[in-house]
């Protein structure tokens, strides 16, 4: 941006870039140019900064995969993310994704992202956390008119029954019991008259 016949102003990413001075160079439309030897200096200890960390589903049984997500920013380019030890992938731009293996032990586990940048310089979030639930079968009926928020919460449900297609993303599950329940399953491939197994979160008064 030109400011006045002396100054301008400009910005440019330097992620990827070496660690090092650099010298400044302006060239005019004319073909003068100027230079600044060692304008700026790219430093090394500066640590990624981990801007965002999601993870889904945040409920699930052992052994079941859990999907992590990282966005992570450095001044001189991420090199590598891990999630509880298990490198991530990356997606471009500045995004990292992968899966973890949910523990065997029942209960609450943080999920700890650590980035790293070519000078080895590490950051860390474990602000995510997951929850190993236990599964537990039930009929339709019981599971729509007798499990409270509190077990809902606690627990991951399996039913099962004879299908109803609503859409490509939801069905009604049938068991014979009288309440038939809703399942909510992106791409389920389903058609009604097919018969199935539903396993997943109950969410009551829906």
């Amino acid at each position: 941006n030109l400011v006045s016949s002396t100054r301008i102003t400009c910005s440019h990413d330097l992620a990827g870039k070496a660690v090092s001075p650099w010298n400044v160079v302006v060239t005019n439309v004319d073909a003068q140019s100027g230079a600044l030897a060692n304008g700026f200096t790219i430093p090394a200890g500066l640590a990624p900064i981990i801007d965002w960390v999601a993870i889904g589903p945040t409920m699930v049984a052992a052994g079941d995969a859990v999907h992590v997500a990282v966005d992570a920013t450095d001044n001189v380019g991420v090199t590598s993310v891990t999630a509880n030890g298990t490198p991530l992938t990356y997606a471009g731009w500045s995004i990292w994704f992968g899966s973890i293996v949910a523990d065997s032990t029942l209960g609450e586990h943080t999920v700890t992202v650590v980035a790293y940048d070519s000078a080895n310089n590490a950051a860390t979030d474990s602000s995510q956390s997951y929850k190993t639930a236990r599964v537990v079968g039930v009929n339709n009926n019981a599971l729509a008119n007798h499990v409270t928020p509190a077990m809902a919460r606690g627990y991951l449900y399996v039913a099962w029954g004879r299908v109803t297609r609503i859409d490509a993303e939801t069905f009604d599950l049938d068991d014979g019991s009288g309440s038939p329940i809703r399942v909510f399953a992106s791409g389920h491939g389903l058609r009604t008259d097919d018969y199935a197994r539903a396993r997943g979160i109950w969410k009551t008064g829906v």
